[in-house]
């Protein structure tokens, strides 16, 4: 069995969550999950905030992080940008945290048997949506820090 990866965003002033499972974090995964959710949203963030994750940060830093070049081009065909999360600061993306908290408590306790999918059970890697990314916007107002491994 293939373990999958939790992706969440959620947007800024309303909280509104989207959730899927992704097979990994890398680039080409991360870059269709954020086309996914933006289809989902019906539109997009004027500004993505990333944790500072392989798949969008090439040079962690504080002040002047290298964003991965893929991810960069995906921000600019769909006219926004990308503003990652400073290291160890997790008040520039309060809204995503509290919604991690939400699926770890509401989706993925209610899933302890069946956590983690395999891409074979699911038949397709974003078999949280639609029916637990309700649950996510009805419950509170992206996945915890990649694993580096």
């Amino acid at each position: 069995m293939q373990e999958v990866e939790l992706f969440i965003t959620a947007l800024g002033a309303s909280s509104y969550t989207y959730a899927e499972a992704s097979m990994t974090q890398q680039v080409a995964d991360f870059i269709a999950s954020h086309g996914r959710a933006f289809e989902y949203y019906g539109g997009v963030a004027g500004a993505l905030v990333p944790d500072q994750l392989k798949s969008a940060v090439t040079d962690p830093g504080r002040y002047e992080p290298g964003i991965q070049r893929a991810y960069e081009e995906m921000a600019r065909h769909y006219g926004t940008v990308v503003i990652p999360a400073r290291p160890a600061s997790p008040k520039d993306k309060a809204k995503v945290e509290a919604a991690v908290q939400v699926a770890q408590r509401w989706i993925l306790a209610r899933l302890p048997s069946r956590w983690p999918p395999s891409a074979a059970q699911t038949g397709r890697a974003d078999f949280l949506h639609p029916a637990f990314t309700k649950m996510l916007s009805s419950e509170s107002r992206w996945k915890e820090s990649a694993r580096q491994g």
